[in-house]
């Protein structure tokens, strides 16, 4: 007899084959389609929520949301106490507009909102993608927004809430979305 097979050592085999296939399983992250635009991977702990529960979660961790006047989306997830809005933004034939512009007519809005404080903007260029990624807060809850480089007329959008106790966690979880985002 082979020595697999010896002592009952072919059942323990076999139990840590499915031990480890079910690990293997339960340990992918979700990935999910943005409109037609992107395919991304989401981090484990990214749990699906619906615009209710994604404003009522809103109010009590942050009082006034951002979210709800961001988010016309199904693509709400919570990530512990980081709420993240992911959509896709379909922009007209004529608008050739690049993120440098777009950056531009951010800030401009931005500054017309003294409650809202921009801390960081910049364009970087992730895995063969391109991004504006603006940090910014409005009284004390925090923001990250994200549009990806148009293609065929389409960016991918995205925007987390948070507390700046999240802050760290937040780009942490920003960059592993952005290295995880498959764009079509």
């Amino acid at each position: 007899m082979p020595i697999l097979f010896k002592n009952n050592s072919w059942l323990t085999f076999i139990l840590i084959i499915i031990g480890s296939t079910i690990f293997s399983l339960s340990s992918f992250a979700q990935e999910e389609a943005i409109g037609t635009t992107a395919y991304v991977k989401l981090p484990r702990d990214a749990e699906r929520i619906d615009k209710e529960s994604m404003l009522v979660r809103s109010k009590n961790l942050f009082g006034n949301s951002q979210l709800q006047y961001w988010s016309k989306t199904d693509n709400l997830y919570a990530l512990g106490d980081i709420t993240l809005s992911l959509w896709e933004l379909n922009h007209a034939k004529d608008d050739i507009r690049t993120l440098a512009e777009i950056k531009t007519e951010m800030l401009g809005l931005f500054g017309r909102d003294d409650s809202i404080k921009v801390s960081n903007v910049a364009i970087d260029k992730i895995r063969n993608h391109t991004y504006l990624i603006f940090k910014y807060r409005r009284g004390d809850v925090y923001y990250i927004r994200f549009i990806s480089d148009p293609k065929k007329f389409k960016s991918l959008n995205g925007l987390m809430e948070f507390k700046k106790t999240d802050q760290e966690k937040a780009e942490s979880k920003l960059n592993e979305i952005l290295n995880n985002v498959f764009l079509r």
